[in-house]
């Protein structure tokens, strides 16, 4: 099941209980004033979901990696702090550090993040698969993240393992 408006708190108990999903997509990004995915939604998406264990997919959650890093930036931080942390540092050289270090991590920490996940579904009806890209390559060199099922006519679609 994909969660409405990006994982707002606009769907009842009820439904969901009808519909009885084992798994839920949430297509949501940052920076926005709505706070969705909601918290309070992906509590009761797990609650209603079918059995134990639900699949709660947001694509805010799954893909949050950074997209580069200024490694020239981290070490001049580093050595900010280094130079802060010394005792015969001066005291004004030291506040003089500090706003340096201050205005480099204000720098490194605008965004500069993935913020769209990627998350896909492919079924031919008899099977079900459910993935999610990785933040980095696994060492296997698998890039997503899978979930595979199969239609078993008793209980609809059941994990294949």
């Amino acid at each position: 099941m994909k969660s409405c408006h990006h994982g707002s708190a606009d769907v009842t108990d009820e439904f969901l209980d009808a519909v009885n999903p084992f798994a839920f997509t949430v297509s949501s990004g940052d920076q926005e004033s709505h706070v969705h995915p909601r918290p309070d939604l992906l509590g009761r998406l797990g609650r209603h979901g079918r059995g134990r264990a639900p699949l709660v997919l947001c694509t805010e959650i799954l893909r949050s990696g950074r997209e580069r890093e200024d490694d020239k930036l981290l070490q001049r931080i580093r050595k900010l702090d280094g130079l802060i942390e010394n005792p015969a540092t001066p005291a004004t050289e030291r506040e003089e550090h500090r706003k340096e270090r201050a205005t480099l991590q204000t720098t490194l920490g605008r965004r500069n993040v993935e913020v769209y996940g990627a998350i896909t579904l492919r079924t031919d009806g008899r099977h079900l698969v459910i993935a999610f890209r990785l933040e980095k390559q696994a060492g296997s060199g698998r890039r997503w993240h899978t979930y595979t099922f199969r239609d078993d006519p008793a209980q609809r679609f059941v994990p294949v393992a």
